[in-house]
């Protein structure tokens, strides 16, 4: 079925993404995680679907007729855009300490922060219509489909 069809992408592009952060890691982090005990490459897969997760929700509100977002997914989508801004100024913070204090900076995390980034990219057209759907006073959020 299509839905299928549409989950297996998700998973497909999940790993591509994943190989794509396994090969970009440095060998240094690699080493430090297998000291810990950890995959890396489950670690980038689980990261990928982290930042890719939300796109069945998007798909499902964009494919509605009438573009409405349903008024159950507003806090949630909201909540999540807050937790993904507040990372990625926690994911800057980090990367620019790090910076300062070595001269060099990690990057583990800047692939954290470029993924928070991409999530904020995924999130910006809701906080757009969310914004302009309280500054006209309405209570529904459209999305144009």
């Amino acid at each position: 079925s299509q839905k299928a069809a549409s989950w297996l992408i998700l998973y497909v592009l999940c790993a591509f993404l994943a190989i794509v952060m396994h090969i970009l890691t440095p060998q240094e982090v690699l080493g430090d995680d297998s000291k810990f005990g950890v995959t890396s490459l489950a670690d980038s897969y689980h990261a990928s679907l982290d930042t890719l997760s939300i796109l069945p929700q998007f798909s499902a509100f964009h494919s509605q007729q009438n573009g409405i977002v349903p008024p159950v997914l507003v806090p949630w989508i909201l909540g999540l855009a807050v937790s993904r801004c507040f990372a990625l100024m926690s994911g800057a913070a980090g990367l620019y300490i790090a910076y300062t204090l070595n001269r060099n900076y990690e990057y583990s995390e800047l692939m954290y922060l470029l993924s928070q980034a991409f999530n904020l990219v995924i999130l910006s057209d809701f906080i757009y219509y969310f914004c302009k759907s309280k500054l006209r006073k309405t209570s529904a959020i459209e999305i144009p489909v």
